[in-house]
């Protein structure tokens, strides 16, 4: 059964194309010759994989289930000094679907580049890129709840931000994005995405201990195949450093929405629009302990459905939390909540997901540990009046060598 449901899942045979730009935007910077104490260092790593899901495809009436063996292997070129931050990922993931039926495997390429620089004491500058050709079904599933079958994606993401210190108090920053996605055979799920963000932060310590205010003001437009969506928001917010360890944040305020989208009736395709006011929200409180460290959110706010041809507005609730029993030895929790509802598409979206996850890693040294991990999602549609749900369990073993170990 497996092979045929992978009927497209092929070995990409395309060069890395893009991933050359973010090699060259990064080089430069990495191998700059001026000698300012930089310190350089050139990591291979590789990971071995091993999962065993009951339901790849998420399939609310008709579940597969497999073992995927993935190996991953990387190398990572990083260099640093006392104003430059910079490093650059490359790595493949091969990945062997095994069932009764047989096997099937893929091979999926990543590549990602960051660069940070310190212009002066008040101005700093960050850019980062990725680019990845994938064909995991379930890429999207903790992000969209859906599987869209095992198709190739191109996926980029370019990202660039300024931050600059107007006086000893108060601080602004300004942001820009851009995201493509392109599905191979699911032309309507093809998506880019523009953004841009300014914000002012300043410290309010002369009122309340260690607290800031911030203020921020965002434009993201999304372009798919069948639909454009126009999303403005901006929001005020406070950031508290309670004590040592704790940490509370929260921000608020609103969007306006301006969506167009194509619905076909009677054979006959129509532009429709649909546009409007709302409110977006974010909340956090954060523990960072010797021993114990954790983060709850909350986040209301417009998205990308990437797997569609729309946006969703979405409430999402997540706890992340780690325990360390020793230096070597920690346990981790994750608990995630999400609900979606259609916004700028003519497809009807009203679902809800539910994840957990409970791992442990043991760090057998500096450069070696082993991972084992239990994660469950569920998903009611209710568009649809179904549901479903999967199980899996994964144990992994990384390998790491720093060649010239400089940190």
């Amino acid at each position: 059964m497996m092979p045929q449901l992978f009927e497209q899942f092929r070995k990409g045979t395309r060069g890395a194309g893009v991933p050359f730009l973010v090699a060259m935007m990064t080089m430069p910077v990495l191998f700059s010759g001026e000698a300012r104490g930089e310190r350089y260092d050139l990591i291979p790593s590789l990971a071995v994989k091993e999962e065993y899901n009951d339901n790849i495809f998420f399939s609310s009436s008709a579940p597969d289930r497999a073992f995927v063996t993935t190996l991953s292997p990387r190398v990572e070129l990083a260099a640093k000094d006392e104003r430059l931050e910079a490093t650059l990922v490359a790595g493949v993931d091969e990945i062997i679907y095994r069932d009764r039926g047989g096997s099937v495997s893929a091979l999926n390429q990543k590549y990602r580049g960051r660069t940070s620089y310190l212009l002066d004491p008040r101005l700093k500058f960050e850019l980062n890129a990725a680019y990845t050709i994938d064909h995991r079904p379930d890429r999207n599933l903790e992000k969209d709840g859906i599987v869209i079958n095992a198709v190739g994606r191109d996926y980029q993401n370019y990202s660039a931000a300024a931050y600059y210190a107007l006086a000893e108090k108060s601080s602004a920053n300004f942001s820009y994005l851009y995201q493509q996605e392109d599905f191979n055979g699911l032309e309507l799920s093809n998506n880019r995405i523009h953004g841009a963000g300014a914000g002012y932060v300043h410290d309010l310590r002369a009122y309340l201990p260690a607290m800031n205010g911030r203020a921020n003001f965002n434009f993201t437009r999304y372009e798919f195949t069948s639909s454009m969506a126009d999303n403005y928001s901006a929001t005020l917010g406070l950031g508290w450093s309670i004590s040592e360890t704790w940490e509370v944040s929260a921000d608020a305020g609103g969007r306006y929405t301006d969506a167009e989208f194509d619905v076909e009736s009677d054979s006959t395709m129509t532009r429709e629009s649909n546009s409007g006011l709302g409110w977006v929200a974010r909340a956090a409180v954060s523990v960072r302990g010797e021993k114990d460290k954790g983060t709850l959110t909350y986040n209301r706010d417009v998205t990308v459905a990437s797997s569609r041809s729309g946006t969703t507005e979405s409430d999402k609730v997540d706890l992340d939390y780690r325990h360390s029993f020793s230096p070597d030895f920690s346990a981790s929790l994750a608990l995630g909540y999400q609900a979606s509802r259609s916004m700028g598409s003519s497809l009807r979206i009203d679902e809800e997901y539910l994840r957990f996850n409970a791992g442990l890693q043991y760090q057998i040294n500096r450069n070696m540990a082993v991972d084992t991990s239990y994660s469950y999602l569920t998903a009611k549609y209710r568009q649809s009046g179904t549901t479903a749900d999967r199980n899996s369990i994964l144990v992994s073993l990384t390998v790491r060598y720093p060649f010239l170990d400089q940190w």
